[in-house]
């Protein structure tokens, strides 16, 4: 079977082409699917009720075939997107008895959906794959204590990018973890457990919570005692959720709510322990420590720039504020950039929003240091571009999403299936609520002069009067339904 680097960058299949098995035309239309911006599916085949032999078989485009409907669906607040368009592009191929061969019946080429770009093409599973090779280098990484996010940019760089690594940073992440036992064995859980039972004998209050796998092992645990509860019922209103500290070998993280009392000194709210830094993981942590606090959410979060967190926040706590801390940032910048002047490194790292603004100042600042200090700069700077680069990306990947997941529409309104083609997937969603509670609009006449003008949600009463002419006057009255 020949492996995926063996195959042209032109290749196309046509009718007649011949396979020994049909693993090898699925990976001929894997490839070919990849490189040219679409998802592949398998459809069914035909077999023989003699030896049970694959007579027949078809491979789609991912957008093939229309989603069955949902009587559920109208409960959603957020159904999922559209992905099947109904497209026609396939490959069939049908067993010829004389050869025992696999041979094309059908190809069909065209596509009824825009298909991804060249440089969002990487992100397609049948381009992705983590080699042995690959997989080796990642568990050299972590054994010598390197964080999976610099080994990934370790060995993207060795590839000349991204793109040319052939995976993501979920699927190296994914490796890791299917590679290495967890760190806490069912022993150390029934340590654990027996710890949090005592301590709930002792205080009453005391609350704990596990996420346990299948096979008894712990992935998440928060905790928290009595003043703990206290403090956040008194002081809850500004949370620092802080995983600077690793634990072990193993990089749990283990994430502590705190903040401050009308003192002004440090106090505690809860603690969690975390297998990994996956949204998954913090979205437990967070729903826990909401239910451990009765449901009251904080009005501000403060965490670092770890991308996970900030994903598990917007689902579980959507309306919170959430800073960033710049604690970090700023004791670096006083060690390393020892100036007379503090405030015109201070500009540097937190005044300027606009990237030209940004790269005078900084290029102005590196002739006022050397040594150290210049490296420190440097440094930051390319953290900056890193920043850049990942957000590139981010569009790209929003980009591919938006080609891949089609509008879903509420109903069969011109309107809407010429706004779903002409509008993002985000702001069709918008618009289309728009246009649903414009629908639901009435005007209902109570008594006299007295109206009700809303939707079924909303409604205000009105009184409407005439003026001099035939005009209306309609005035609003301070009651609204309920």
């Amino acid at each position: 079977m020949k492996d995926m680097e063996e195959h042209e960058d032109d290749f196309v299949p046509s009718l007649g082409m011949e396979y020994e098995t049909l693993d090898e035309a699925w990976l001929d239309w894997s490839v070919y699917g990849g490189r040219n911006g679409f998802r592949v599916r398998k459809g069914k085949g035909n077999k023989t009720k003699k030896d049970d032999a694959n007579t027949s078989k078809v491979f789609f485009c991912s957008c093939e075939g229309k989603r069955e409907i949902d009587k559920q669906d109208h409960l959603m607040k957020k159904p999922r997107a559209e992905t099947r368009t109904g497209c026609q592009a396939r490959l069939l191929l049908k067993l010829d008895r004389g050869t025992n061969k696999y041979k094309v019946a059908e190809f069909v080429k065209e596509h009824n959906h825009p298909l991804q770009p060249p440089e969002a093409c990487y992100l397609l599973a049948s381009e992705r794959k983590v080699s042995e090779i690959a997989c080796f280098d990642i568990q050299v990484a972590a054994s010598f204590g390197i964080k999976p996010k610099d080994a990934y940019g370790l060995h993207s760089m060795q590839h000349g990018g991204i793109r040319g690594l052939g995976y993501t940073y979920v699927d190296h992440k994914n490796c890791l973890r299917d590679q290495r036992k967890q760190a806490m064995q069912h022993g150390a859980t029934i340590t654990m457990m027996k710890y949090f039972a005592n301590r709930s004998m002792e205080d009453l209050s005391f609350k704990h919570f596990e996420d346990i796998f299948d096979e008894g092992e712990i992935s998440n645990v928060v905790w928290m005692d009595a003043m703990m509860i206290e403090y956040y019922a008194r002081f809850g209103d500004v949370v620092v959720f802080d995983t600077t500290f690793g634990t072990n070998n193993e990089k749990w993280a283990l994430g502590t709510f705190v903040g401050f009392n009308h003192l002004k000194e440090i106090v505690v709210f809860g603690a969690g322990l975390m297998c990994n830094h996956k949204k998954e993981s913090f979205q437990w942590v967070f729903i826990k420590f909401l239910e451990a606090h009765g449901g009251k959410k904080p009005i501000t979060i403060f965490t670092d720039q770890e991308a996970a967190i900030g994903s598990a926040l917007e689902i579980i706590m959507p309306d919170m504020r959430h800073g960033l801390c710049t604690w970090h940032i700023n004791q670096n910048r006083l060690r390393h950039l020892k100036m007379k002047k503090d405030d015109e490194s201070k500009e540097v790292t937190s005044k300027y929003e606009e990237e030209k603004e940004f790269d005078d100042a900084f290029s102005f600042l590196m002739g006022k240091v050397n040594g150290e200090g210049k490296d420190w700069l440097e440094f930051i700077y390319k953290s900056k571009e890193k920043l850049l680069e990942q957000k590139r990306e981010k569009e790209i990947k929003s980009e591919y999403e938006m080609r891949r997941k089609l509008p879903r529409l509420k109903s069969k309104m011109p309107i809407l299936r010429g706004a779903s083609d002409l509008y993002t997937p985000n702001v069709f969603e918008l618009f289309q609520a728009e246009v649903e509670l414009s629908m639901e609009a009435h005007i209902e006449c109570l008594e006299g002069n007295m109206y009700t003008v809303g939707s079924s949600k909303e409604a205000i009463i009105v009184e409407a009067r005439r003026g001099g002419g035939e005009t209306l006057d309609l005035r609003r009255r301070t009651e609204t339904l309920a």
